[in-house]
C-alpha cells in the first residue's frame, strides 16, 4: 500500500525558533524530536509572510499570484487542481483539521476544502465571521486569541482519526493556529503576566539595518493593527512580546505532540512533514508580525521524517526550500505525478541524500498592504545571500551576507564588493519573474 501522509502546519513558526538549532529560549520538545528522526532544510521559506497566500500556496504548488490568493480571506481561482483533489484521484483519504483561511478560517461545511473532509468537531460553534467562538465546550470569542483554545481540540481530534483502522492511505494535514497569537496585543493579557525571569534580551539586530529600503521603513507601524500599538513599545515591552511569542510556541509544540502520539504502529508506513505558513518578526527590526522580507518573517521550520527514505538528524545545507515545494514534495512521498505547471519542486531526493542537489534559490511576494499591487516586494534566498526588491522606493533593494551577517544589519545592495552577487540575484529574479509570469518590475 502506498504510504500514509502526515502534513502538521502551524502558523507563524520562524526557522531560527527551535530548540534542536540552539534556541534556548524555544521549548519544541516534540518538534525536535520529530527533527532528531527525520531530515530539515537549514533554509526554508514561504511563499508569500501572510496566512492565506502562503496557505493557497500550499494548496496549489503556484504563486500567490497564479493562485489568486495575494491577501488574505481570498479564494483559490476556481478550476486549480489542489494538492487534496490530487490524492483523493488516487485512491487516498484525504481530511484537513484545523485551520483553513482560504478564505475561512474555521469553515463549518464538511467539503468546505477543496479535496478534502473538513474535520468537524463535536460542540463548535461561530460568529458571522467564521471564529470559533466555542469548541467543545471551551469558551472563546473572537478577538483572535485562537490558538490558545482551539489547537489542542483539533489535535485530540486529528489523534482520534490516526488511531482509527484504516483500508487505504491517508493524506491527513493537522494545521495549528498557534504561535499566531502574537499577532493581538488583546491575547497578551489573557496570556498572563510575564516574569522578569522569562524576558529574553534585545537581539542585536533590534534596530533596522542599515539603508534599509524605503518600503519597509514605511510599512513597520502600519502593515497590521497589532504594529500601530508596537510604535509606542518601550524596550521592556517588546521583549514581553519576545517571551510571550515563546509561549505561544511552546503550546503548540504541545499539540503537536498530542497528534505525534498517535503514531506510534504506523512510523514505518507514514511520512510525517512539518512547516509553517511564514514567520514572525519581534523583536529583529523592532518588526511585530510578518509582511516583510526579512528572514525572521519569511524563513519557516521545513521538517521531514520517514523511516527508510530520510535519514534521521539530518540537515539540508547546500540547497533551499519553499512553501511551493510541499505539494509536489507530498506526491513525490506518494509516488504520484503532480499537476503539470505547479511553480515547487520535489524535495524529496535532497531529503533522501541531503548531501546532493536540490533546488538554489527560493522566492517570496509581499503584498505588504493587500490588493495594491503597485506597493509590493520580492525576495529571492540562496544558501548564503538574502537578497529583496521592492516596487518603489529611494533605497528599493536589499541583499544582505547570511554567512557574515545573519541578522541583517549592513544592507550590501550598494556595495561595490558585493556587486557580483547582486548581479546574479537580479538576475535569478528576473528569471523567475519570467517562468511565473509575474509582472512585477524586473530591475
Amino acid at each position: 500500500m502506498p504510504p500514509n501522509v502526515l502534513v502538521i502546519l502551524t502558523d507563524q513558526h520562524r526557522n531560527a525558533a527551535l530548540g534542536i538549532d540552539g534556541d534556548p529560549r524555544a521549548r519544541t520538545p516534540h518538534l525536535d524530536a520529530l527533527a532528531a528522526r527525520g531530515a530539515r532544510f537549514a533554509r526554508s521559506y514561504c511563499a508569500s509572510p501572510l496566512c492565506s497566500p502562503a496557505r493557497a500556496s500550499f494548496v496549489t504548488g503556484l504563486t500567490p499570484l497564479a493562485s489568486g490568493v495575494t491577501t488574505n480571506h481570498q479564494r483559490v481561482t476556481p478550476g486549480l487542481p489542489t494538492l487534496g483533489e490530487a490524492f483523493r484521484a488516487a485512491g487516498y483519504e484525504t481530511v484537513w483539521a484545523g485551520k483553513w483561511h482560504v478564505p475561512e478560517e474555521y469553515p463549518l461545511e464538511r467539503d468546505a476544502i477543496p479535496g478534502f473532509l473538513n474535520l468537524a468537531l463535536p460542540g463548535r460553534e461561530h460568529d458571522r465571521n467564521g471564529y470559533p467562538v466555542r469548541v467543545a465546550g471551551r469558551p472563546g470569542n473572537w478577538e483572535h486569541n485562537l490558538g490558545g483554545y482551539a489547537d489542542v481540540p483539533y489535535a485530540e481530534a486529528a489523534a482520534e482519526y490516526l488511531r482509527r483502522p484504516h483500508d487505504r492511505p491517508f493524506l491527513l494535514v493537522v494545521s495549528l493556529m498557534n504561535p499566531h497569537d502574537i499577532c493581538f496585543p488583546t491575547a497578551y493579557d489573557r496570556a498572563g503576566p510575564v516574569a522578569d525571569r522569562e524576558l529574553p534580551p534585545l537581539p542585536p539586530n533590534f534596530a533596522p539595518p542599515a539603508a534599509e529600503p524605503d518600503l519597509m521603513a514605511e510599512t513597520r507601524f502600519s502593515h497590521e493593527w497589532s504594529a500601530t500599538l508596537a510604535k509606542d513599545w518601550d524596550d521592556r515591552k517588546w521583549r514581553e512580546s519576545a517571551a510571550l511569542y515563546y509561549r505561544f510556541l511552546e503550546a503548540a509544540d504541545g499539540a503537536v505532540g498530542i497528534v505525534l502520539a498517535a503514531l506510534p504502529g504506523r512510523e514505518s508506513s507514514t511520512a510525517v512533514v512539518y512547516t509553517s505558513d511564514h514567520g514572525e518578526g519581534t523583536p529583529a527590526h523592532r518588526w511585530i508580525g510578518k509582511l516583510s522580507l526579512y528572514e525572521d518573517a519569511i524563513a519557516v521550520p521545513f521538517i521531514a521524517a520517514w523511516p527508510g527514505r530520510v535519514p534521521a538528524g539530518a540537515v539540508v545545507r547546500d540547497s533551499v526550500a519553499s512553501g511551493l515545494d510541499l505539494f509536489p514534495t507530498l506526491c513525490g512521498i506518494a509516488g504520484l505525478e503532480p499537476p503539470a505547471g505547479l511553480h515547487g519542486t520535489n524535495l524529496l531526493p535532497v531529503l533522501g541524500n541531503p548531501a546532493g542537489p536540490g533546488p538554489e534559490s527560493a522566492f517570496c511576494a509581499l503584498y505588504p498592504v493587500g490588493k495594491e499591487f503597485d506597493i509590493a516586494g520580492r525576495a529571492v534566498r540562496t544558501a548564503r545571500w538574502a537578497y529583496s526588491a521592492f516596487s518603489r522606493g529611494r533605497i528599493g533593494e536589499s541583499l544582505f551576507d547570511l554567512a557574515n551577517d545573519p541578522g541583517e544589519t549592513r544592507n550590501l545592495a550598494a556595495e561595490p564588493s558585493a556587486r557580483d552577487a547582486l548581479d546574479r540575484h537580479r538576475d535569478l529574479l528576473r528569471r523567475w519573474l519570467a517562468r511565473t509570469t509575474d509582472p512585477f518590475p524586473a530591475l
